[in-house]
């Protein structure tokens, strides 16, 4: 027989509180010296091995709350973002990836991508729109004649894009989330500060990674020509949810 608390209030029982507690997840959010330089974010659990690659970014905050702000060097090919240093995913951990963010200046000449991939490096994803290895996530390019976010998945041999019709803009914030419905199907929406849905959701189900393939959350910003690229981190989560 299950103990059960708060009746009053509808109940829950304490198997209810074992699983929610259970379950693993991370975070990666500003740290609180926000008017100051700062190298890297404040990391926990599945998300506390993030490497950086600037040692300029600064913590900042605007109308949307506290960001990172990370600034690309002006010479084009250069990658810039951050990364998780070993693996903390794969399909069949039925995983829940968001990530908060807004390109400060222009989205001309550069490639960018945020969600989960197969990765050791960002030159791993940075050197051409068709990757090489498996990942799922969003994906933005000029080299492409992109305007928009394209859903991309790839299983390390086959990558399928698929239009979120979410213009991609300067000073404009977006939620992104990855929900892994099963390691046959993930679902991927766009929303603004005010929660609501932009563009369309995204059902994912051709070429994705394998199940037991290693993943790593992974953001890239990646300049096309010589122009510097900045883009606000306001915070990341990722969640696994493979026994709950």
């Amino acid at each position: 027989m299950s103990t059960v608390l708060n009746k009053s209030g509808g109940g829950i029982t304490l198997a209810d509180v074992t699983a929610s507690n259970a379950k693993q997840s991370g975070r990666m959010i500003p740290n609180n010296d926000y008017v100051g330089a700062a190298t890297a974010m404040e990391l926990s659990g599945l998300l506390n091995t993030a490497t950086f690659t600037d040692s300029t970014a600064v913590n900042e905050m605007d109308g949307d709350g506290v960001y990172f702000k990370q600034t690309s060097s002006v010479s084009s090919g250069a990658d810039q973002g951050w990364f998780e240093q070993v693996d903390k995913t794969r399909m069949d951990h039925v995983p829940f990836f968001a990530h908060t963010f807004l390109f400060a200046t222009a989205v001309t000449n550069l490639r960018f991508f945020v969600g989960l991939a197969d990765i050791t490096s960002l030159s791993d994803i940075s050197d051409a729109d068709t990757l090489t290895v498996p990942a799922v996530g969003i994906q933005y390019s000029t080299n492409r004649s992109d305007t928009t976010f394209q859903a991309l998945e790839n299983d390390g041999a086959t990558q399928a894009i698929t239009d979120t019709t979410v213009t991609v803009a300067q000073s404009t914030f977006y939620h992104f989330e990855l929900d892994v419905e099963s390691t046959s199907t993930v679902k991927i929406r766009i929303t603004d500060a005010a929660g609501d849905t932009q563009g369309n959701e995204i059902t994912l189900n051709t070429n994705l990674p394998g199940s037991t393939v290693g993943l790593r959350p992974v953001l890239l910003i990646n300049p096309l020509a010589a122009q510097a690229h900045q883009v606000q981190n306001y915070q990341c989560y990722l969640e696994s949810r493979a026994y709950i």
